[in-house]
């Protein structure tokens, strides 16, 4: 019975062990994936972005101070922290998470340098530049046919 008991607890180290490998082999090909579409749009000039800005995901393993305006070295390229996008919850739940920062560059390097030297390294989940967006007003948009309870428009 023993033998046994020791055979099924091998078998369950096992069968945790690749399903651990399994789910940090697709997280890897997502990073992957990821960084290559975002390579990819560095070379769009139709694509505005702000200048010297980034949004980096640092790996959870990986961390630097949030401390607004004070310069840092990040895989060396000089930084400061603009804002800390990293969701939270809670504290402890927050120092598990992957950080994702607003990173101002300084005037050294350019930003399409940075996202190349950023997404290089492993301990980095994505690097982009930080792109405009801008909302187009809807034009064709009805107004609702509502009453209230009189009847009243």
């Amino acid at each position: 019975m023993k033998k046994f008991k020791k055979k099924i607890y091998l078998g369950l180290v096992v069968g945790v062990s690749m399903f651990g490998f399994m789910a940090h082999t697709k997280q890897v090909t997502a990073d992957t994936n990821q960084k290559e579409r975002i390579m990819s749009q560095l070379d769009d000039s139709q694509i505005e972005y702000v200048p010297n800005e980034l949004i980096v995901s640092l790996k959870a393993t990986q961390r630097i101070s949030t401390e607004k305006n004070k310069p840092q070295n990040l895989l060396g390229v000089k930084v400061m922290v603009e804002k800390d996008l990293t969701l939270r919850t809670n504290e402890s739940d927050y120092n598990k998470r992957d950080q994702v920062l607003l990173v101002k560059l300084n005037e050294e390097i350019s930003v399409e340098e940075a996202v190349r030297t950023f997404n290089a390294s492993d301990m980095v989940n994505y690097a982009e530049p930080n792109y405009v967006v801008e909302l187009e007003p809807l034009n064709d948009v009805e107004e609702p046919n509502t009453t209230d309870s009189l009847g009243n428009r």
